[in-house]
């Protein structure tokens, strides 16, 4: 089972006291774990290239870590809930995006508006 270095988890310990990282046996990933005021764990990263190969832990580990939503005091769960809102509000302009253009275009047809009704209000 791969351990980390003592001079990573030294320079991780800089960042916040609270974080550790352990080695994942299931997935075969070191994951970045914080630990809140009541001892609760929470994933903060796995360790992983994009394309989901093995990262070694490195600089590049501990300077993601620096610039993360994490140091902002943003919870996963709580970045993760962000997201989905997000995109949730993405997706409805869309919708409202196409329902706007639907309406547009269809004022643009002649008698569309009898078209519609002779069709029971549906196209």
């Amino acid at each position: 089972m791969p351990t980390p270095s003592r001079s990573f988890i030294r320079e991780l310990k800089l960042i916040d006291r609270k974080l550790d990282v352990k080695w994942n046996p299931h997935i075969c990933r070191f994951i970045v774990y914080h630990r809140d005021i009541h001892g609760r764990i929470y994933p903060v990263l796995k360790i992983q290239y994009r394309d989901g190969s093995f990262k070694p832990l490195d600089q590049r580990t501990l300077r993601s870590l620096r610039y993360s939503n994490y140091l902002r005091g943003e919870k996963p769960q709580d970045l993760l809930y962000r997201i989905d809102r997000e995109n949730a509000e993405l997706e409805d302009k869309k919708k409202k995006s196409l329902r706007d253009d639907a309406k547009s275009i269809a004022g643009e047809i002649p008698h569309s508006d009898a078209a519609i009704k002779e069709w029971g209000g549906r196209f």
